[in-house]
């Protein structure tokens, strides 16, 4: 069946090069390495009588380089890409943190502290891209929120509340049509969803609440404790963790809240005092 070494070394190399090219071509460097040794083999054994088909030997190294080249060029072109929409997206979190002034610097914060976690926690590799983007966007739904209850000096009313509780909506519907951030909304809609149901908007319990929101919702309260508000002080360490301690079972996964303690090597259990102290903040005013 075969008439010409050249029909040989189409049969071995062409299909194999093009599906290369197709999928990576840096594996056309590592085929062209398998068939050229084959093809000489062959040759050696059945053909060689005839001229030794070297221009389409330099044509099969020159088809691996070139799919090889392009593979890296796609790469860049890619790897650019993605860097510029990450810069939007910390973009969209530095608008709104500059819109309320005293969140500033808290999604940048939380995004490390996150990420460790979420490794600690053994989430899969493949979804931190898109983790790492959900923790910036958290909060993107407060764009839809007025600046008279964003930044409200005091306490919100019932009214109020139910306005503020409605921004993990609106950035659900701002992400979701993004093909690019839709496999980050879980952040963003469901941080406040607690571990007994008591959280918004849904009120979804225990593990129907996505994995990444409860891992994020633990750092979240965390930062946002210890940090100062228009409506209160910062909240000592001692208190906060006591806070998240207290929590457990309740606003959060207490295997998270156990495995971010021990993340951030906190000691043991402080003092009852401490305790009573934590607790005189009524928790609906911890974050809004």
């Amino acid at each position: 069946p075969f008439q010409n070494p050249d029909q040989i070394l189409l049969y071995l190399t062409f299909p194999v090069c093009v599906s290369s090219f197709i999928s990576d071509g840096r594996r056309s460097l590592g085929v062209v390495l398998i068939v050229i040794p084959m093809f000489l083999l062959v040759f050696t054994f059945k053909f060689s009588q005839t001229p030794f088909p070297i221009f389409s030997v330099i044509c099969v190294v020159l088809l691996a380089l070139i799919s090889w080249r392009v593979s890296v060029l796609i790469d860049k072109i890619i790897g650019q890409i993605v860097n510029a929409y990450d810069s939007t997206i910390a973009g969209w979190a530095q608008a709104l943190e500059l819109r309320n002034q005293e969140t500033e610097g808290h999604s940048l914060r939380v995004v490390e502290l996150t990420m460790q976690l979420a490794k600690k926690m053994r989430l899969p590799a493949d979804r931190f891209d898109h983790f790492r983007r959900g923790v910036l966007l958290h909060d993107i739904g407060k764009m839809g929120i007025p600046d008279s209850i964003l930044c409200k000096p005091g306490p919100l009313t019932d009214a109020e509340k139910r306005v503020m509780q409605m921004h993990p909506v609106y950035a659900r519907d701002l992400i979701k049509p993004i093909s690019y951030l839709a496999a980050a909304v879980d952040i963003p809609y469901c941080h406040h969803e607690k571990w007994d149901g008591t959280g918004y908007p849904r009120g979804i319990q225990g593990d129907a609440i996505p994995f990444e929101a409860r891992i994020f919702s633990v750092v979240d309260v965390w930062d946002a404790m210890r940090s100062k508000r228009s409506y209160r002080e910062a909240i000592p360490e001692t208190q906060v963790v006591e806070y998240l301690r207290t929590e457990k079972g309740r606003s959060f996964d207490p295997q998270i809240v156990d495995e971010f303690l021990n993340l951030l090597k906190v000691p043991e259990p402080v003092t009852r005092e401490n305790s009573r102290l934590v607790l005189s903040y009524p928790p609906r005013r911890l974050q809004r």
